[in-house]
């Protein structure tokens, strides 16, 4: 269970690697993995819905997600929701392993 610095931490990566303003994922103190993840998830639907794959596609390859990863979210699902969640928890997944290993290395 990831700790509030290290949800602190993701949430600014998250900024930094899709170029959000603060209208698009406020500078909340998330508390909770669960709050970021239901942001996030909100603004990859809304990306979807308007049809900015290419922004997502930026996003994704700044945080790197993996590809193969990534098409199988996009394939998997029949719905945007869905997608949008799905999209959103690789995201997370992979923020937060970066998170713990600059943590980690930042430590020594």
């Amino acid at each position: 269970m990831p700790t509030e610095q290290e949800i602190a931490i993701a949430q600014d990566l998250l900024q930094k690697h899709f170029d959000l303003t603060k209208e698009e994922l406020p500078e909340n103190n998330f508390v909770s993995l669960e709050e970021l993840q239901v942001a996030l998830s909100k603004l990859l639907l809304q990306l979807l819905k308007e049809g900015k794959i290419e922004r997502i596609l930026q996003g994704m390859y700044r945080i790197d997600v993996s590809e193969s990863k990534f098409k199988q979210v996009m394939l998997a699902y029949d719905n945007l929701e869905s997608t949008a969640l799905a999209l959103s928890q690789l995201v997370i997944e992979r923020e937060l392993q970066k998170v713990h290993w600059r943590m980690k290395y930042q430590q020594k």
